[in-house]
């Protein structure tokens, strides 16, 4: 993993098509939630999900490749057990199409803090922003 990662650092990624940027994206997250590095293999995802809002691919294509990057996102979020990993995330990459797992996410582990304050507005964000969301009955019974 160490060697692929030292490969995929070389890289130039604003020299690649942007097929092949998602590719590397897909990649290095994989390569870092298998490493552990779940919050890096996060921000991974996130950057394909900033290509993915301007892409220029057909619906189909667009998503597949959105569901293809949404299981990589609910794998390392999942493993996240610290808000401020998600909350620094979200500020960086505000209105990700690929975020909806880490504001469930955010929400649960806020509720499991007793920061329930903190855990209704990512929930509440959640519906909001990602209506379509395969979380969003959980984000209801949540608030609920």
């Amino acid at each position: 993993y160490l060697d692929a990662l030292k490969s995929l650092d070389q890289i130039l990624v604003e020299n690649l098509d942007e097929g092949t940027k998602l590719k590397f994206y897909y990649l290095k997250s994989r390569i870092l939630h298998a490493q552990g590095q779940h919050s890096e293999a996060l921000r991974a995802v996130f950057e394909a999900g900033k290509l993915l809002q301007l892409s220029k691919m057909s619906d189909s294509q667009k998503t597949e490749t959105r569901n293809m990057f949404s299981t990589q996102a609910e794998l390392a979020s999942r493993e996240i057990r610290d808000v401020i990993v998600f909350d620094s995330l979200i500020k960086e990459f505000p209105e990700n199409i690929l975020a909806d797992s880490s504001y469930y996410h955010a929400g649960r582990i806020s509720k499991d803090a007793n920061q329930n304050g903190l855990a209704e507005t990512y929930y509440r964000y959640l519906l909001s922003k990602y209506p379509d969301s395969a979380y969003k009955a959980q984000g209801e019974e949540q608030l609920k």
